[in-house]
């Protein structure tokens, strides 16, 4: 099982405050997976959408991975 989380920190919402709105995308992450999705949208602390989060199995065919 692997999770993968990717996210743009090419905006103003990291242009003042890089490590702290880092700490805070990552937070609202982690909140998101231990209340149990396992799959959903990154976002700025200005609300906007800057990536996604996923749970998944690899299923051993050549690129097919499977959401938990």
């Amino acid at each position: 099982m692997q999770c993968s989380i990717n996210f743009n920190m090419d905006n103003a919402a990291f242009e003042d405050d890089r490590e702290g709105e880092l700490k805070k995308v990552l937070d609202d992450v982690t909140e998101a997976l231990v209340g149990g999705c396992n799959a959903g949208v990154v976002r700025d602390s200005n609300g906007n959408t800057i990536g996604k989060f996923i749970i998944y199995q690899d299923t051993g065919k050549k690129g097919e991975k499977v959401k938990v």
